[in-house]
């Protein structure tokens, strides 16, 4: 009898315990976060994103991935993204449990052969008949993930204004402040909102002065139109194989075209989208020391019926330009595509010298990476 009672309770004991076990509430989700939030790959190869699904203890950490333009990039159900077209794209996770989400984007770039260098100083000398010679310098500094932080501008890199860069958790550029040294600049601050085919960027100067510029993008992340909003002015872009700028259009039907060499852009390597650089009032290389087309490949001549670009190129042994000149004649201070305030004030400045020729001498120093 004793032993029938013992075993009776053994097994209520375990009738118990698997009542308590069984009916414990399941841990639910309450989050989900990627890692990296932003993630560079190359065309045909592939990189990892990971979900870290929470809590750690959450009965179903089953996720789902999606991207919004599996034209530039693919992700399956690890997280395993492969490079399809250059360009930038998100992935978005959703976790089973919940629907909480979270992204990350993904850049896809092309195949880079050879070293990689970046500028970290480019001198040049401006030279206009009539006027002393001009020198100037711009210092330029990094992060790890090759985007411009600081920019340096004057005859020791600082006296002429410095450009200092912001950046979100996706890597993607947030703002750009330009503090001045000289009572011909204002200082502004331009700050960028994305959205899933544009950029806005709207610049806010010392007095107040707000301008809006749009970027309408391709799929590839190229700009199409620089729209200056409520100027009733823009520009629209095209491009050749290489990715290289071939020729804009302006509001006024004005045409502008570009040639290419075959080597070495100098902002080849730095890691900006190319709606930055080819701004030519807002980028620093542009406003400042007429670079601002050399991403791909160098320009070797650009311009319109009325004024005339051309450059000649010194390369170092893995061709990116060491040293360059440039020929400018036309019309000085109508070499842009333009911008309405910052051309009207630049042909009040140089009514005189309606046919100018000035000549701009440049080196340029590399970091490698």
């Amino acid at each position: 009898m004793k032993k029938v009672f013992k075993n009776f309770a053994v097994i209520a004991f375990a009738g118990v315990l698997f009542l308590m076990t069984g009916c414990k509430d399941d841990v639910k989700v309450n989050g989900v976060s990627t890692d990296p939030k932003a993630l560079t790959v190359e065309i045909g190869k592939q990189g990892n994103i990971t979900a870290t699904v929470s809590p750690s203890d959450a009965e179903n950490k089953s996720v789902q991935w999606i991207t919004r333009n599996s034209g530039i990039a693919t992700i399956n159900n690890q997280g395993t993204v492969t490079g399809v077209a250059e360009g930038e794209t998100f992935v978005l996770v959703t976790t089973v449990d919940g629907n909480f989400k979270d992204s990350a984007l993904v850049t896809v770039v092309k195949p880079t052969t050879g070293p990689q260098h970046l500028p970290s100083k480019i001198t040049y000398t401006e030279t206009t008949p009539g006027a002393a010679d001009l020198t100037m310098e711009m210092n330029v500094q990094y992060n790890t993930n090759k985007q411009i932080t600081r920019i340096g501008v004057g005859k020791n890199a600082t006296d002429y204004g410095v450009f200092e860069f912001v950046y979100n958790s996706f890597g993607q550029l947030t703002k750009q402040v330009f503090v001045s040294k000289v009572p011909s600049k204002l200082s502004y601050t331009t700050e960028y909102a994305y959205s899933e085919n544009s950029v806005t960027a709207t610049q806010v100067d010392q007095n107040q002065m707000n301008i809006q510029t749009k970027y309408e993008l391709d799929a590839n992340g190229r700009v199409q139109k620089i729209d200056y909003i409520g100027s009733l002015s823009f520009v629209n872009f095209y491009y050749d194989s290489n990715d290289n700028l071939k020729k804009a259009v302006n509001s006024s039907q004005n045409e502008f075209n570009f040639t290419y060499d075959e080597m070495n852009g100098i902002f080849k390597s730095i890691n900006l989208p190319n709606w930055f650089f080819f701004d030519d009032d807002n980028a620093p290389f542009a406003e400042c020391v007429n670079l601002g087309f050399h991403v791909a490949n160098n320009v070797t001549e650009w311009g319109t019926s009325w004024f005339d670009n051309q450059f000649t190129y010194i390369y170092n042994a893995d061709n990116y330009p060491v040293q360059i000149d440039l020929t400018t004649s036309g019309s000085k201070g109508q070499n842009g595509f333009g911008h309405p305030l910052a051309k009207r004030l630049d042909q009040e400045k140089n009514q005189k010298s309606t046919k100018a020729t000035t000549t701009y001498h440049y080196t340029v120093t590399y970091d490698a990476k």
